[in-house]
């Protein structure tokens, strides 16, 4: 089961016309050449976004994330040679210092977000400690953002310059994203209970642990019983139930595994327990000693046993495949959903 992409809140802060001359003596120059770099850096801050949300490719993904932060300092160093203006060092100051957060947050907090995400794919649990790192992320870099935004404002007051700032085209995107990807979220997590449980069922079976078995398919019909109720209060996106039905294939598909599937798989390992029992019980006592229904209740266990086999590899080769079309169908789902909601 997939989790594609986080999305990191860059502001574009004023939209202005390009700047042609440097004439750092001319408020209005000084303020937008700042600008052009933060457009810069929003441009490929989307493009790592987008990139992030459509590829499946991780080289792909960090060589964006390099470009990214190769404008970074490239940015920073140009703001940094810029002359105070009017004695005045404060705008100058507050873009490189954004610049420096910037960096440290991509090169600190993001790496640890990347191990987060893949750790998230173990429990619900580091799922959560994922989504609330990413969360914290975006806080921060809108909490720097607003500082910066402050400072702009108040340097175009101190100049009697009148911003217009207005929404554009990158800040849109951005912003349609962070609403695609808490709509993602909210239905991800209702079915990546279900999706855990499986991860741990089939530990199970491969560690023949029977009380591990039952503790997780357990687990499975409890993530279907709450899915189907969490599911319901989930309304379409703009009319798109698609991520929707997908989940709600996705508990179906669950819950015939938790009623079917894995009944007999345990039966196998019951039959197995009872042929063990069966054994040595049998083979305890003196051969003078063993009575009829001891040789019954060994051969009974016998046939059970053998019986349990054939059932075994039949549903434990239906369960695999029914795991398989089931996560290719959220996958799926999940690709064509975001990639037809997030822009590009």
């Amino acid at each position: 089961m997939k989790k594609k992409f986080l999305i990191l809140i860059v502001f574009s802060l004023f939209t202005s016309k390009a700047v042609i001359s440097q004439d750092f003596t001319n408020a209005l120059e000084y303020l937008e050449y700042i600008d052009q770099k933060q457009q810069l850096i929003a441009q490929d801050m989307w493009t790592y976004i987008s990139t992030s949300a459509h590829s499946n490719s991780d080289k792909r993904i960090q060589n964006k994330k390099s470009q990214l932060l190769q404008t970074i300092s490239t940015a920073k160093t140009d703001v940094s040679r810029m002359p105070a203006f009017n004695g005045s060092t404060s705008l100058r100051d507050s873009m490189v210092d954004y610049l420096n957060f910037s960096t440290k947050l991509l090169n600190g907090d993001l790496t640890e977000i990347e191990v987060l995400e893949f750790n998230a794919k173990k429990s619900y649990a580091a799922m959560i400690t994922y989504l609330d790192k990413v969360k914290l992320v975006n806080q921060k870099f809108s909490d720097h953002g607003n500082r910066l935004t402050h400072e702009y404002e108040k340097f175009a007051a101190l100049n009697n310059i009148q911003l217009n700032p207005t929404s554009s085209q990158l800040a849109a995107k951005m912003q349609l994203a962070n609403i695609v990807n808490d709509y993602y979220n909210s239905v991800y997590l209702i079915c990546f209970k279900g999706f855990i449980a499986e991860n741990f069922i089939n530990q199970a079976i491969n560690d023949n642990d029977t009380t591990a078995l039952k503790q997780w398919t357990d687990s499975l019909i409890t993530a279907v019983d709450e899915g189907n109720i969490a599911i319901k209060t989930i309304s379409a996106y703009n009319g798109d139930m698609s991520l929707k039905f997908a989940c709600q294939k996705s508990l179906n598909n669950f819950k015939l595994e938790a009623d079917t599937y894995l009944p007999k798989i345990a039966n196998y390992f019951k039959a197995q327990n009872n042929l063990n029992i069966a054994k040595a019980n049998y083979n305890s006592k003196p051969q003078n000693q063993v009575t009829q229904n001891d040789v019954d209740v060994f051969n009974k266990a016998v046939n059970d046993y053998n019986n349990a086999i054939e059932i075994y590899n039949e549903y434990s080769q239906k369960l695999s495949k029914h795991q398989q079309d089931n996560s290719k169908q959220w996958n799926d789902a999940s690709d064509k959903f975001l990639d037809q909601n997030i822009p590009k």
